[in-house]
């Protein structure tokens, strides 16, 4: 379902909204060398957050680890700025856009 062949950790072309509940809700984007991109964009949004409480600075590190653990391959590390507070946000599904 997932594979590197294109040089970048990526959902697999053979694989479509129908085979996967996490790229019908969220989208995907796949690359095309020479081609552009095959986009889909998601039909489950969030609206930006807004914390209820101060931020105090506080960092971790994420990863891309369960896309490459599906495929064997070593993950790329990122920083990211931890914050625990409520939050308010909205959600919301274009309920027309999830199985097409």
């Amino acid at each position: 379902m997932v594979n590197k062949d294109k040089g970048t950790i990526q959902f697999d072309d053979k694989f479509t909204i129908q085979d996967s509940q996490e790229m019908d809700l969220f989208g995907y984007m796949k690359t095309a060398k020479n081609d552009g991109s095959n986009i889909r964009s998601a039909a489950v949004r969030l609206s930006n957050a807004i914390s209820l409480e101060d931020y105090k600075s506080d960092m971790d590190f994420l990863n891309n680890k369960g896309l490459a653990d599906r495929i064997n391959e070593f993950p790329n590390l990122a920083n990211v700025e931890q914050h625990l507070s409520y939050y308010t946000y909205t959600i919301t599904i274009d309920l027309e856009k999830i199985g097409k």
